[in-house]
């Protein structure tokens, strides 16, 4: 044990010493300039996330297997929350609202649409 922490003495001596030699002697370190040009073709922009609740929310089910919420809103979106990590945007075929999501056996499957049209999704497993 005495070896030991005659080892971690010295290292942190050594550290305290390279420490202090470098910060006393700070006009020895070169300067470099770095010069930089930015141009539009260097940047993307894009979607990276979505927070917080849907806009204008039509209808909700729940899945009690998976602990998982579906949202249909007014302009034929679906979003899907679940345990961390799931979150998932789905758009209707049209983009009419959303009236009536269904949940079936670990998979959202039926929503019906105010034009009356019934589609059909299968996810499966979110996990």
């Amino acid at each position: 044990m005495a070896a030991r922490s005659k080892k971690l003495l010295k290292v942190i001596d050594g550290i305290r010493s390279w420490n202090m030699s470098t910060s006393q002697t700070p006009s020895t370190k070169a300067c470099v300039e770095i010069e930089e040009s930015l141009k539009c073709e260097n940047f993307q922009v894009g979607k990276i996330a979505i927070h917080g609740f849907p806009h204008q929310p039509t209808c909700m089910a729940f899945d009690p297997v998976q602990k998982t919420i579906a949202i249909g809103t007014k302009t034929g979106v679906i979003r899907i929350f679940g345990r961390p990590g799931v979150d998932y945007i789905v758009s209707h075929p049209s983009s009419s609202a959303v009236t009536e999501i269904h949940f079936l056996v670990n998979e959202v499957s039926f929503f019906l649409s105010k034009t009356g049209c019934l589609s059909r999704m299968t996810f499966g497993l979110f996990w």
